[in-house]
C-alpha cells in the first residue's frame, strides 16, 4: 500500500495544441458488497478547499523542447477570477454567441446582441476579490465591423448597486478581424464588481465583442517565463461536439493545458495538478478522470490528425515513497497503458469530444 503525494499532468510528442481535464476522482471499490468509497474528487471549483498551482512544473520529471507558453495579452490579467455565475448584462442573440465568451480567451468565439437594435449593450461580473485594475483589452470580433463598439464607458462598484466611472471611450476603431485594443487606466479603488457598456457602435442594428479582459496592469503578476506547458484554469471547452459548450464536466471548471513544440523532435511537460494529499492506495483504488483534447481552431471535421499533441496526455501519479504511477504501466478499461506515449499511439482519444 502507497500513500499518494502529487497528480501531475504529461504531454509529449510534437505539435501544438490545447488539452483541456476535469474531474479527478479517486475510490475504492468493494468488489464483495458491491459498494464504492470516494476517497477524493474535485472539479477545480473557486470554493474548494485545496487551491491549484498554476503552471507548476514538476521540478523531478521536468520539461524539455517547449517553447514559452505565456503570453498575457495585458499584464496581471484576471480573466480566471471572473465568478462565470455573477455575468449578467442584454440579451444574448442566440445560445452559442453569449456574455460568458467574452471571458473565455478565445478571439473566435463572441457576444452578439440585437436587444434595443444593438444600442446601450452592457455586460457586468464580479470577481472573487476585489481587485483595483490598471488595464483592460476588448478583443474584435470575426465580421461586420459595423458592429463593433464605438463609444463605450467601464464601471467599477464594491456592491454591484453604486457605480463608478473608470474610463471612458469615444470614435474607437479597430484595425482588423480578431484584434486587441489595449487602455491603460487608473482606478481609483479595488473593486469587486465591473461593467462595461457600449453607448454607441459603428452603425450596425447589432452589437458585437469578442474578449473582455482586465488586468492589474503590474507584469510582477504575470507567470514567470519558462519554456514548458501551462496549467491554468478554464471554463471548458469552446467547440464540443458532444456536450454544452464553456462548461466542466463535473461542475462549471475545468483545467486547460496549452504547450507549442520549439522544434522537431521529442517534447514533454510535466505540470504538478494538486499537491499533498494523504490517500492511501491499494489494488482496488481506481482513478478516474475526464479529458477533452482539443486543437483550439474549431477545424476538426478538415484537418483530423491522430499525431495531433493532445493525443499524446495522461494523468500521473507520484507515490510519497519517489516512484510515479507511469512507472507502473497502468491499464485503462480499454486495456491501453495510461502514459502519454501509449494513450496516443493507442488513437482510443478523439478531440473536440
Amino acid at each position: 500500500m502507497k500513500n499518494l503525494n502529487r497528480f501531475g499532468a504529461l504531454i509529449v510528442s510534437v505539435g501544438a495544441g490545447i488539452l483541456i481535464g476535469t474531474g479527478l476522482n479517486f475510490h475504492n471499490s468493494n468488489t464483495t458488497v458491491h459498494a464504492d468509497q470516494t476517497l477524493f474528487s474535485t472539479s477545480f471549483e473557486t470554493d474548494e478547499n485545496q487551491t491549484f498551482p498554476e503552471n507548476d512544473l514538476n521540478s523531478r520529471l521536468g520539461s524539455s523542447n517547449l517553447s514559452n507558453t505565456f503570453a498575457p495579452e495585458i499584464d496581471g490579467d484576471l480573466t480566471n477570477q471572473v465568478d462565470q455565475d455573477s455575468i449578467k448584462g442584454s440579451k444574448d442573440f442566440n445560445d452559442s454567441e453569449t456574455k460568458q465568451n467574452l471571458f473565455d480567451s478565445d478571439l473566435s468565439t463572441k457576444f452578439l446582441s440585437n436587444e434595443d437594435q444593438g444600442k446601450g449593450i452592457w455586460v457586468s461580473f464580479s470577481l472573487e476579490k476585489a481587485q483595483k485594475i490598471g488595464v483592460y483589452a476588448l478583443g474584435s470580433a470575426n465580421d461586420e465591423s459595423s458592429r463593433d463598439p464605438k463609444n463605450w464607458q467601464l464601471y467599477g462598484s464594491t456592491d454591484g448597486q453604486k457605480w463608478e466611472s473608470i474610463d471612458r471611450q469615444t470614435d474607437q476603431k479597430f484595425s482588423g478581424r480578431k484584434q486587441w485594443k489595449k487602455y491603460q487606466v487608473q482606478a481609483k479603488k479595488a473593486y469587486k464588481y465591473y461593467k462595461f457598456q457600449v453607448d454607441k457602435n459603428n452603425g450596425a442594428d447589432m452589437t458585437q465583442l469578442s474578449e473582455l479582459k482586465i488586468g492589474t496592469g503590474n507584469k510582477d503578476d504575470n507567470p514567470g517565463p519558462s519554456p514548458m506547458m501551462s496549467s491554468t484554469l478554464s471554463t471548458g471547452p469552446k467547440d464540443a461536439i458532444n456536450q454544452q459548450n464553456n462548461m466542466g464536466w463535473t461542475g462549471k471548471k475545468a483545467l486547460e493545458f496549452k504547450g507549442s513544440v520549439a522544434k522537431n523532435g521529442h517534447a514533454y511537460s510535466h505540470n504538478n495538478l494538486i499537491n499533498d494529499l494523504n490517500i492511501k492506495v491499494n489494488r482496488n483504488t481506481n482513478l478516474q478522470y475526464k479529458i477533452f483534447p482539443s486543437n483550439g481552431q474549431h477545424d476538426y471535421d478538415n484537418n483530423y490528425d491522430y499525431e495531433f499533441t493532445p493525443m499524446y496526455a495522461s494523468i500521473n501519479l507520484e507515490f510519497s515513497d519517489g516512484t510515479y504511477l507511469s512507472q507502473l504501466k497502468p491499464l485503462s478499461t480499454d486495456n491501453f497503458a495510461v502514459t502519454p506515449q501509449e494513450q496516443g499511439s493507442s488513437r482510443s482519444l478523439y478531440y473536440n469530444q
